[in-house]
């Protein structure tokens, strides 16, 4: 057997391993998140048996928040995902499938009424029959992703990971379309409800202005108009190498057409979107971002030889000078409204309600603005990551050197962000948003490195 043949034997079992860890840990969070504040109170197991048997077998089910429901349902997504991955993963048949599948909702439904038992021994947390039929359906949702499209994304994550490829900028810009567009529509609470939508027209929340809201503070309005442009300008660069054909671009106003196409639908969809405000504005300075990712994509292809010709440097100065203009833009999402206060009995007060436990304090806010917010900072620290994979080179300083030194300092600048957000007012400090934001710098390190080699 050759050694290709060898290698392409450990794909599927690659891919089902990646399947399981992704159903194993988000599993594992969803019974940790069902434990939050973590006060526990003794009871009997056979009352503790009794009275979760009472409530999943009641006739009656209890009111829950719409926001309640679709966070508990978009969480099992990805396990109903992952258990479908794992049993099924280049596994192909009606008969292997139609055994998998229940097995998959099985397991699922076993977390999620082992997340709902635990919560009897936490007097803060209600045991809810709503919450498994949600995380039973979200887990469906994942299965069913899986059957009609998991085999197709495995191949195409297996041929990205590709050393050989020469097209993984196109690719790493798809993937970014793909989350840009997640982020943008989710928590997906969705509705086609006319009087919502024309009470959300007249709250300001559906805008057909072209000018920013005057009553919303000015380093708001500076930081909206920025991340709109920000955040779509890999969208201008998707448009001139994206689905085109290795080596092949496209004309730059067809790129322009390509990427405004993506703002344009977004923006469109966020009109049906309770937790989003769709903004002409908004459209317009997406459109500027695209032309400027039009016009940095074309500069990059024209220069792309003189850029791989360059020597190897233990450190790139370029790099460091947009890892701290990277480091700029977090500080202004950060620190809005920049209303800093020298006062230390808020400082003091901010650090007595401050829990060390991860995740327990956004335990209190809504579950689908946490989701949301999570993804953002998700979104803000993995540039940073990636950057840093350009800062240094590898081959002359070693990975693990590398890999430590960029780790630390992503954990040094979010740390440092948190720490000022003590002085603001407004704002809240948490050190689980300083795991999260190294989580994602992490998952940009990679990114970065997969690019660059």
């Amino acid at each position: 057997m050759t050694s290709t043949s060898r290698a392409g034997s450990r794909q599927p079992s690659r891919a089902r391993r990646a399947c399981a860890w992704l159903a194993g840990a988000v599993s594992a969070f969803a019974i940790y998140a069902s434990l939050i504040p973590f006060e526990f109170r003794p009871v009997r197991l056979e009352r503790a048996a009794a009275r979760f048997e009472g409530i999943m077998l009641s006739p009656r089910a209890e009111r829950t928040s719409r926001s309640n429901y679709l966070a508990n349902a978009l969480l099992f997504v990805p396990i109903g995902f992952g258990l479908a991955g794992a049993l099924l993963a280049d596994r192909p048949g009606r008969a292997r499938a139609a055994l998998a599948v229940p097995a998959a909702l099985s397991i699922s439904v076993g977390v999620s009424g082992t997340a709902e038992f635990l919560q009897i021994f936490t007097p803060q947390r209600i045991v809810s029959k709503a919450d498994v039929t949600a995380q039973t359906l979200g887990a469906v949702l994942g299965i069913a992703a899986w059957l009609a499209a998991g085999d197709r994304l495995a191949r195409w994550l297996r041929t990205a990971s590709d050393r050989q490829r020469g097209d993984r900028v196109a690719r790493a810009l798809s993937a970014y379309a793909f989350v840009w567009s997640f982020v943008g529509l989710a928590p997906f609470d969705l509705t086609v409800d006319l009087g919502t939508i024309a009470s959300r027209y007249r709250r300001g929340l559906i805008s057909l202005s072209p000018f920013p809201d005057p009553g919303l503070p000015v380093p708001q309005l500076v930081w909206d108009a920025f991340a709109a442009a920000m955040s779509a300008a890999p969208l201008g660069a998707l448009g001139l190498v994206g689905w085109t054909g290795l080596g092949a671009r496209r004309h730059s106003r067809a790129a322009f057409v390509f990427g405004a196409a993506f703002v344009v639908s977004i923006e469109a969809a966020q009109i049906f979107i309770r937790s989003h405000a769709a903004h002409l504005a908004d459209v317009l300075w997406g459109l500027l971002g695209v032309a400027a990712g039009v016009w940095a994509g074309r500069r990059a292809l024209q220069h792309r030889q003189a850029i791989a010709a360059l020597p190897a440097r233990a450190v790139s100065w370029r790099a460091l000078a947009a890892l701290a203009a990277w480091c700029g833009v977090l500080c202004l999402y950060h620190w809005q409204p920049y209303d800093f206060t020298a006062d230390t009995e808020m400082v003091k007060g901010k650090l007595d309600r401050m829990s060390l436990v991860p995740f327990v304090g956004y335990w209190s806010g809504p579950d689908l603005n946490t989701f949301r917010n999570v993804l953002v900072k998700l979104a803000l620290a993995v540039p940073f990551g990636a950057i840093a994979a350009f800062a240094a080179d590898t081959a002359v300083l070693g990975p693990r050197v590398v890999t430590a030194v960029s780790v630390l300092a992503a954990a040094g600048v979010f740390a440092a962000l948190e720490a000022g957000q003590l002085l603001l007012p407004s704002r809240m400090a948490d050190p689980t948003d300083v795991l999260v934001s190294v989580a994602g710098a992490a998952a940009g390190l990679w990114i970065g490195r997969w690019l660059r080699s």
